[in-house]
C-alpha cells in the first residue's frame, strides 16, 4: 500500500497542476500552523494538568506526545 504522501505525489504529477517546489511550500505553511496549534494546546493541557496535579494521566500524555515528536525527527534526518 503506497503511503499518503507518494499517493498524493502520483495523483500532482499526473494532473500537472504543482510542481514539487510549489507542494513543499504549501505544506511547510500547514507544518508551520499545525506547530502553532501544538504551542497553543499545549498550554491549555498544562493549565487542565495545573487543576489535577495528582493525575499521572497529564504526564503520560507528555511522553506519548515525545514519542511520536522523535518519530517525526528521525523521519526528517
Amino acid at each position: 500500500m503506497l503511503s499518503v504522501s507518494t499517493r498524493m505525489t502520483k495523483v500532482l504529477e499526473a494532473s500537472g497542476d504543482r510542481s514539487a517546489a510549489q507542494a513543499y511550500a504549501a505544506n511547510a505553511v500547514l507544518v508551520e500552523k499545525r506547530l502553532k496549534e501544538i504551542q497553543v494546546l499545549l498550554g491549555k493541557h498544562a493549565e487542565a494538568a495545573a487543576k489535577k496535579p495528582l493525575s499521572w494521566s497529564y504526564p503520560g500524555d507528555l511522553a506519548y506526545f515525545v514519542e511520536q515528536l522523535d518519530n517525526l525527527i528521525e523521519h526528517l534526518k
